[in-house]
């Protein structure tokens, strides 16, 4: 998917950035990062044209005593099925039972020869 280009989104992905007037195009890495947000802020079955998509974070991580290792693994592996992705550098996350809220924060190694800067994602 190299040299893809889309609408820049805001830095919370969640509205279409436009600047006096005008959408904005990303590509490269920051089209990157974005769609790496995007695709971990899914929740799986939201997308209404195509519900296979997105995580199971009602099913997995906002559950009685969520699996952790098994939800790392199941993020990763969304990470690593970009084809624009090489390798995971680094990967951290933080379950907040209280909060219900799920962290994390990784950086890849793209098609782009450079890593990525962080990329959060809370749900």
């Amino acid at each position: 998917m190299a040299n893809e280009i889309d609408l820049k989104l805001t830095d919370d992905c969640s509205d279409l950035l436009i600047v006096n007037g005008d959408l904005v195009l990303v590509s490269g890495p920051d089209e990157l990062v974005q769609r790496l947000t995007v695709k971990l802020k899914w929740f799986y079955g939201e997308y209404a044209f195509n519900t296979s998509l997105g995580v199971d974070y009602h099913g997995s991580v906002f559950v009685k005593n969520p699996n952790i290792p098994r939800i790392d693994a199941m993020l990763k592996a969304e990470i690593l099925a970009d084809s624009d992705v090489v390798r995971l550098v680094t990967y951290s996350s933080e379950y907040n039972p209280t909060l219900r809220t799920f962290k994390v924060t990784f950086q890849v190694q793209s098609v782009y020869e450079e890593v990525s800067t962080p990329i959060i994602v809370e749900v």
